[in-house]
């Protein structure tokens, strides 16, 4: 059997965590544990103009493997906690997970 995980996040999970994080929840691999993602949602390039000015572009956009969009959602924790209850209430995620429960 696969080894039981919880992940923890908060409000500063973004990027590719963010997605990490959206996977193991959309494959229910896991336990996502703590509070609601940034929603970091798209990659952008600046690219140089010739007058010294930029054009920022939106090239692509963040989705879990599921379709899930990240931008300005996040990825809401299957066991919500505040920082200080995170690890205790993961480990016990942990735990149960192991037990078959």
């Amino acid at each position: 059997p696969p080894m039981p995980l919880a992940v923890l996040v908060d409000r500063r999970t973004a990027s590719a965590a963010e997605i990490v994080a959206g996977a193991i929840r959309d494959h229910m691999r896991g336990a996502i544990v703590g509070t609601r993602t940034f929603g970091k949602g798209s990659l952008q390039s600046v690219e140089p103009l010739a007058n010294g000015a930029a054009l920022k572009l939106t090239i692509a956009e963040y989705r879990t493997p599921k379709g899930h969009d990240l931008h300005g959602r996040g990825v809401v924790p299957n066991i919500p906690a505040k920082p200080a209850q995170a690890l205790p209430l993961a480990l016990r995620a942990v735990r149960a997970s192991r037990l078959g429960r």
